[in-house]
């Protein structure tokens, strides 16, 4: 059910010296009582018994719009707890949330090695789920879990993590070249022949760089903070 709570409140809002015009100009399918008309005698302001029970009136109506407000909000807050529960307890996960765990579990394990046993992938997902989806193993049954992995999720996650490689490899190379310049280390393509990369391994300026490269530490930390940064 929607709920305007912001005609609600400002019904209740209107100036003491509005009252009149607030009367005349109410839509006339409103069923509230009408805001009473202030009665002053000899300059000084009375409030009268009609007057107070519209005042505590009008503070009751706005306490409750603040509460239909508290409900509302205490409501969504549940249903998204519940949403997220009910994923959690799922046998059948999307293939956005699958996505999510081949991206977040290479992206993990990249930090930590380039190449992995199957039981390492197996254990890094097992791991991820735990956190994110705990009952999902429990409930389609541990058999059915390696099939699952062995079928389809381990081609999945070998692919996404080969993906990250080659874009840490890019991201190497890319700054060991700038790190070294033009003029100690010449640029070549990794899409290059063969025979050209052949002949840029064994390039005396090739050799020199690599030569520096595992012998001068700050080389590698500049590389490695224009890599991880």
């Amino acid at each position: 059910m929607q709920i305007d709570l912001d005609k609600e409140i400002d019904y209740y809002n209107v100036d003491d010296d509005d009252n009149e015009e607030h009367n005349d100009n109410r839509d006339k399918s409103d069923t509230r009582e009408p805001l009473p008309k202030l009665h002053n005698v000899k300059g000084e302001r009375y409030l009268t018994v009609k007057e107070f029970n519209y005042a505590m009136n009008a503070l009751d109506g706005k306490v409750n719009a603040i509460y239909k407000l508290y409900r509302y909000i205490r409501d969504q807050q549940q249903k998204s707890i519940q949403d997220t529960q009910n994923v959690a307890k799922s046998d059948v996960l999307s293939d956005d949330f699958w996505n999510r765990v081949y991206k977040n579990v290479a992206k993990k394990l990249i930090l930590m090695s380039l190449y992995f046993s199957d039981i390492e992938y197996r254990k890094a997902l097992e791991t991820y789920l735990s956190k994110h989806a705990e009952h999902y193993i429990k409930n389609i049954g541990q058999n059915a879990w390696i099939s699952l992995f062995s079928d389809k999720l381990l081609a999945e996650i070998k692919t996404k993590c080969r993906s990250r490689r080659n874009d840490f490899a890019a991201s190497i190379r890319s700054a060991m070249f700038s790190v070294f310049g033009e003029q100690r280390l010449e640029r070549i393509d990794n899409n290059s022949p063969s025979m050209k990369i052949a002949e840029w391994k064994q390039n005396q300026k090739t050799r020199n760089a690599f030569y520096e490269l595992f012998k001068n530490h700050d080389i590698l930390t500049k590389i490695g903070h224009s890599v991880f940064k």
